[in-house]
């Protein structure tokens, strides 16, 4: 079966890690169950591609504008997914938020039958997304996204909230407005992604199975 490349964007908080863990690990599984075959999924996050800043002194890297397009490296992206389809592993990098720069340390990624690219810029990207057999964008509003970003920050990433807040509202915020909501356009379906998910779920399961059947 030629792979099903799923795109998921949408801005920060909206629910994106999740969503793309529940088609990997849930919905997947259920389609492969109920067609009697066997299928594997994986997602690359966009994050990994953040470009390096080994060349900006540690202290000024948190004040990069990291929400706009041009701070990932899309070319790699897209040429490590190319790969994966034709069905060649990948070193995929590693992104070290502790230290606002790609680790040194990558990660060997196999290819999958269905592969999902979830961050906030895929749609930005004219190559990568005309590469997508589906694409969902998640909604959600921004106050929710500054809660759900804060709570992740300061667990995960050790950041501190005041610097949560002028990031948010420097570059976050206008960064959304200017390019994540407008790639909802080039969505095929779009729906929020909080509290209870059974029916958006059953869209992508729907969406996904059709794909499958008609390669399998």
């Amino acid at each position: 079966m030629d792979p099903i490349i799923v795109g998921l964007a949408g801005g920060t908080g909206s629910g994106k890690t999740t969503c793309a863990v529940t088609i990997e690990t849930q919905v997947v599984s259920d389609i492969a169950e109920e067609l009697g075959v066997s299928l594997s999924c994986l997602v690359l996050a966009t994050d990994h591609y953040y470009r390096r800043q080994d060349h900006v002194p540690p202290a000024e890297r948190c004040f990069i504008n990291y929400d706009e397009p041009g701070a990932i490296e899309d070319a790699l992206l897209l040429a490590q997914l190319r790969a994966l389809v034709t069905g060649l592993a990948v070193q995929r990098p590693t992104y070290d938020f502790t230290n606002h720069t790609r680790s040194y340390r990558t990660e060997a990624i196999n290819p999958a039958d269905v592969i999902v690219v979830e961050g906030l810029f895929p749609y930005c990207y004219p190559e990568l997304r005309n590469a997508f057999d589906v694409r969902f964008f998640l909604e959600t509003d921004l106050d929710t996204s500054l809660a759900r970003r804060k709570r992740r920050d300061q667990e995960e990433r050790g950041r501190d909230p005041t610097d949560i807040d002028r990031q948010f509202k420097t570059t976050v915020k206008p960064g959304h407005y200017q390019y994540v909501a407008p790639s909802r356009q080039y969505a095929h379906h779009a729906f929020e992604w909080n509290g209870d998910v059974t029916e958006q779920v059953a869209l992508i399961q729907r969406n996904l199975e059709g794909l499958i059947r008609s390669r399998i």
